[in-house]
């Protein structure tokens, strides 16, 4: 090509922008001359998206939370749609993020711009109805996941199972043994630990946070010498990473900033958030409990909707509750200590999940996820109009 193509990427959340990220990087190495523009955050900015809209600060989960921010939430939407239609990009990639991007996405085809769906919804798990939607909108569906592949070419959708970037990514981010990750994150090599990984959204934070901390103080009344590491996403703001140290230093815990890897790797067993963290810890080798708190509302229209047995992507990869679940009123703090003392204080426990991380491995493909996602962008925005 002569290195003038253009690309729109749309991601709305902390691990979207992760994601964008990575995509950028693999473009401009295809597209050395290419022009990234669009939605995200401080991992796009840095790969070379120039941001219409950055996300840091603004991004909300849930039924509820997104209506409560509608208006932002259609002004955001308004500003790409308007973008994309005077500018009319040779592509529209938008990632994960189904209630802003489904919508994006309909808008760019009607524009007769092509959009490739990088990370479609969860609709394999509830409101299976956007299967066809995704179908209709997307001219081409990337997934990170083979069972959802399976759904989306049901569902008519011209889909592809990539592969997961996570494998990459853990890989070749040469993160080093236990001891060093101690160290490179200035834990004590001795002491068991605990990770604490309570997710990139503030609401997240809120509803996680304070029973995760509980549960170390728990923790410490049976394990001696327990510390506890807190891990925050490197798009995490100023103001969150200052309130989380707050809470943090009155607990006795660390905590640490884009550093994710090594403190997964420096702890004995962690508490996650429910979500890719989860796929993170397993492919690190870190056993982990799962927890999860949405609005009382959000939850309970969830729950009607919902139809997979688990919730945890470990879990759903080798179809079984390897690693324990928790949510809405079970995530307390003596909930959740008990099933992390279990995991700390049990070698039967630890090695029950390595053998589970081992099978999920073998499922989330061969090593070039996102380099075959950026092959199939180019294609996408090199073809006939769609």
């Amino acid at each position: 090509m002569s290195g003038s193509v253009t690309v729109c990427i749309s991601a709305g959340e902390p691990s979207g922008d992760v994601y964008g990220g990575m995509l950028a990087r693999e473009l401009l190495a295809l597209e050395p001359g290419a022009r990234l523009v669009g939605m995200g955050g401080r991992e796009m900015a840095s790969a070379g998206v120039e941001l219409l809209i950055d996300i840091r600060d603004s991004s909300v989960l849930g039924l509820v939370e997104v209506a409560k921010s509608l208006p932002a939430f259609l002004r955001k939407r308004r500003v790409l749609r308007e973008w994309i239609r005077d500018h009319r990009p040779d592509a529209l990639v938008t990632v994960d993020f189904p209630d802003f991007n489904l919508g994006l996405a309909g808008q760019a085809r009607s524009l007769g711009v092509p959009v490739v769906y990088l990370i479609p919804p969860k609709a394999w798990a509830w409101r299976r109805r956007r299967g066809a939607t995704v179908a209709e909108a997307a001219t081409r569906v990337l997934c990170l996941l083979p069972f959802a592949a399976d759904f989306y070419r049901d569902a008519g959708a011209n889909v592809e199972f990539i592969g997961h970037p996570l494998v990459d990514a853990i890989d070749g981010s040469g993160l080093p043994d236990s001891p060093a990750a101690r160290s490179a994150v200035g834990l004590a090599e001795a002491a068991p630990i605990l990770g604490l990984l309570p997710g990139s959204r503030t609401r997240e934070l809120r509803a996680l946070l304070p029973h995760m901390l509980d549960a170390l103080e728990i923790v410490r009344e049976s394990v001696e010498g327990a510390t506890g590491v807190i891990a925050l996403s490197g798009s995490a703001s100023d103001v969150t990473v200052a309130e989380v140290t707050r809470l943090a230093e009155k607990r006795g815990a660390t905590v640490v900033t884009g550093r994710t890897y090594e403190a997964i790797r420096a702890s004995d067993a962690v508490l996650a958030a429910s979500g890719t963290v989860t796929l993170e810890c397993a492919i690190v080798g870190t056993p982990m409990v799962i927890a999860y708190r949405l609005s009382s509302l959000t939850y309970a229209v969830v729950r009607r909707l919902v139809r997979v047995d688990h919730s945890g992507l470990p879990n759903l990869l080798v179809g079984r509750r390897a690693c324990p679940e928790y949510y809405q009123s079970e995530v307390t703090g003596r909930v959740l200590a008990s099933a992390a003392t279990e995991l700390l204080v049990s070698d039967a426990a630890r090695a029950a999940q390595t053998q589970a991380f081992a099978e999920m491995r073998a499922k989330l493909g061969s090593p070039g996820a996102m380099s075959r996602a950026a092959t199939a962008v180019i294609e996408t925005a090199v073809a006939a109009p769609a």
